[in-house]
């Protein structure tokens, strides 16, 4: 994660207003190409009581809750199709809204409340809490009913989480090609203390996608119970971590439930323990943000993976709150 010159973004920024942005709108019959949610459109279905949320077992949260607490107050904006804050789970909740679509600005689609879900559900939720299950929301509505959105959208919709107090912000949206505005507002929002989190699809390819791809935000890839990655999650160098992604159980619209798979999901759990951080995180290098602190935190304190032709890391809040306890202990003790 490094910073980019800001000047050179703003030179970036002023040509992008020439470039057609809304040419990355998909073709209706694929919604994998630029500009789509790439998890839209999968099954769902209801699991039984005993592996409702086997993807916060496998990633410690559990332990984890022991030393950050829910993360109480931290403000995550959700970039997606809307958040149903009428769900029982999420009530209370959001704290703020936009809709930069041409769709109404309730949820029709489901993807962005299954997101929210699994950020922020409340912890009374029975069997279905959120990771950081005292956070609060930004719903920021960037992708119409059908699933579609553009570059312009996703880059009004981060600027604008980052200028109403996002500590976190999660894009589970992904688009096949750079844009430099999209740049210039993932950047903008790293230099306001944001911590961005993007999904890295699921076309089972090494290309990589946007913003994921971008250096200031954590690009995440799914993966399965058994640690491998998802069969269909895009990977590559440019991806910096794996967080759980198939079979995961959150809330639907209509105060419903079930499960879906993709790197959407993956990327939510990244969001949910980012929050969580900025409740034990200390400004280790002075600069008065936190997020540099968490996602290096986020980063280094994995599980690793040895598969056949690479090495992966995969998620662990108990041992990334356990490093940021430390770290907080140790400065207080010594007076840093």
């Amino acid at each position: 994660m490094k910073l980019q010159n800001i000047a050179l973004k703003l030179i970036a920024f002023m040509f992008c207003a020439w470039l057609p942005i809304n040419a990355v709108l998909p073709p209706a019959d694929d919604r994998a190409t630029p500009g789509y949610i790439a998890e839209i459109g999968g099954t769902t279905a209801v699991l039984n009581q005993e592996t409702l949320r086997w993807d916060l077992l496998q990633i410690e949260a559990q332990k984890g809750w022991s030393i950050v607490t829910g993360g109480k107050d931290v403000l995550v904006a959700v970039l997606d199709t809307g958040i149903d804050d009428t769900h029982a789970a999420l009530a209370g909740k959001v704290e703020g809204r936009v809709n930069f679509t041409n769709s109404p600005a309730a949820d029709v689609q489901g993807h962005g409340t299954f997101i929210a879900g699994i950020i922020a559900a409340g912890a009374e939720n029975p069997g279905c809490p959120g990771l950081a299950y005292n956070a609060k929301l930004l719903d920021v509505k960037v992708a119409e009913d059908n699933g579609s959105t553009d570059a312009k959208k996703v880059a009004q919709g981060i600027i604008w989480a980052a200028n109403h107090g996002a500590e976190v912000i999660n894009i589970s949206i992904v688009i096949n090609q750079e844009y430099p505005l999209l740049e210039y507002a993932v950047d903008y929002a790293w230099e306001k203390g944001c911590v961005i989190v993007a999904s890295a699809g699921n076309r089972a390819t090494t290309t990589p996608v946007y913003p994921a791809a971008y250096a200031n935000v954590i690009a995440v890839a799914a993966s399965d119970k058994n640690d491998d990655l998802a069969r269909w999650s895009n990977t590559g160098k440019w991806v910096d971590v794996d967080a759980p992604g198939t079979e995961i159980y959150s809330t639907l619209p209509g105060n419903k439930y079930g499960t879906k798979s993709g790197s959407s999901f993956s990327a939510a759990l990244v969001s949910g323990e980012a929050a969580l951080l900025f409740t034990r995180a200390i400004d280790v290098d002075n600069d008065g943000l936190l997020n540099n602190e968490i996602s290096t935190n986020i980063l280094n304190n994995c599980d690793v993976i040895q598969g056949l032709e690479n090495t992966r890391k995969r998620i662990n809040v108990y041992d990334a709150a356990k490093a940021a306890d430390i770290i907080r202990e140790m400065l207080t003790v010594t007076g840093g």
